[in-house]
């Protein structure tokens, strides 16, 4: 998505997210982002898309949050 959304210059910043239904310790069931991540102008338009390995996400965008409820299961 990145990719997609990096040749509009009017974006000052891109964040994706991710949400799943899921239950929380009262039975209750809610949407919950399970993780986000953004990436600012100035970084999208320093990556060669061409050439970029999406497995090094996790060291050029600006910032990714990934639930906690996920790394404690």
């Amino acid at each position: 998505m990145f990719r997609q959304l990096s040749p509009f210059d009017e974006l000052d910043m891109i964040r994706l997210g991710i949400t799943l239904p899921m239950e929380d310790v009262y039975g209750c069931e809610d949407e919950i982002e399970i993780m986000s991540t953004w990436m600012s102008r100035e970084t999208k338009d320093a990556l060669d898309w061409d050439t970029f390995d999406y497995h090094d996400l996790f060291h050029t965008a600006n910032e990714i949050m990934i639930c906690p409820h996920l790394a404690n299961d």
